[in-house]
């Protein structure tokens, strides 16, 4: 047999099964796409534990006030402050006053190479 005829014959089961695996590819497409719409769906709806959190978040809150020696906790959590604070935390992600200078101010240790003028180095260059 003719080495030739063996390649056109796998080429040519290859070639039909091309619309098996085009449909096989069409069906996780929709599905990804339903995918999609679910999660898109899901994403719209409220968080319906967010009451609950809340208010684990002001019991936490509240012991943590009572063992620092506060005898009638109330909750001072102004809902526009914590608005303004997440904003800054995501406008600078490094804490404010925790940077001295820009990072293109800021000197490189590698080039930041001081000469050692002291007197046990006196002498020692020879």
């Amino acid at each position: 047999m003719n080495p030739n005829v063996g390649l056109i014959q796998r080429l040519e089961k290859q070639v039909t099964r091309l619309p098996q695996a085009v449909v096989k590819l069409e069906n996780a497409i929709e599905e990804t796409r339903q995918e999609y719409r679910d999660a898109a769906t899901v994403l719209k709806q409220p968080f319906k534990y967010a009451d609950a959190l809340h208010k684990a978040r002001w019991a936490v809150e509240r012991i943590g006030r009572q063992m620092r020696g506060e005898e009638n906790p109330q909750p001072t959590l102004d809902a526009e402050l914590k608005v303004m604070q997440k904003i800054q935390r995501a406008n600078s992600p490094v804490p404010i006053g925790t940077r001295s200078a820009t990072p293109a101010v800021e000197a490189k240790p590698a080039q930041a190479r001081t000469e050692i003028s002291s007197p046990q180095r006196d002498g020692m260059d020879r």
